[in-house]
């Protein structure tokens, strides 16, 4: 796994994920890339969860009508939220 997560920035720390995550306990357990075109944002990684399991997800929205910064917040506290709801 080490190998693949070199590939992958990790969330609130590296690239343009460097954002996330920032203040809440999955900092530092999710790895993911990002996406985006016009009305579509993506983002797909691997979650470290509490028990060191490792969990892969990919969230893809098409056709939003929000603020690009509001609608990427709103697909964080998605993120969040699996990761809280994981063992």
């Amino acid at each position: 796994m080490e190998e693949l997560l070199y590939y992958l920035p990790k969330g609130g720390v590296e690239g343009t994920v460097s954002w996330m995550f920032k203040g809440t306990s999955a900092l530092g357990k999710i790895w993911l890339k990002s996406g985006s075109m016009e009305n579509i944002q993506s983002y797909s990684g691997y979650i470290q969860s509490k028990s060191g399991k490792w969990y892969g997800f990919s969230v893809i929205a098409n056709g939003f009508s929000a603020k690009p910064k509001i609608f990427r917040n709103e697909l964080q506290y998605l993120i969040l939220e699996i990761f809280s709801q994981l063992p």
